[in-house]
């Protein structure tokens, strides 16, 4: 397995040999111990979210097309469940 950035914000996770399900349950695991990351603030607590659009890969596909696919889940609200800002696919 492989967690990279992509972007500002954004990261993509490559999950060799896992379907759709697999990623989804992996994709929970990291949203769940994100959300549960609290920072101190002086004046309050930040807590921190992610949502997740999740692509498989199809024989003709590239790069591009597999991102893009986790993009529009993204953006559908076809996430994996939490909140804020990030994506993995």
């Amino acid at each position: 397995d492989l967690l990279a950035r992509l972007d500002a914000g954004q990261f993509v996770a490559m999950l060799p040999g896992s379907n759709e399900k697999e990623a989804s349950q992996v994709g929970r695991r990291i949203q769940t111990a994100i959300s549960n990351c609290v920072i101190p603030l002086p004046k309050a607590k930040l807590r921190i979210g992610v949502d997740l659009g999740i692509a498989t890969v199809e024989p003709a596909d590239d790069a591009e097309r597999i991102l893009d696919r986790a993009q529009s889940q993204l953006e559908s609200g076809a996430q994996v469940g939490v909140e804020a800002q990030g994506a993995i696919g």
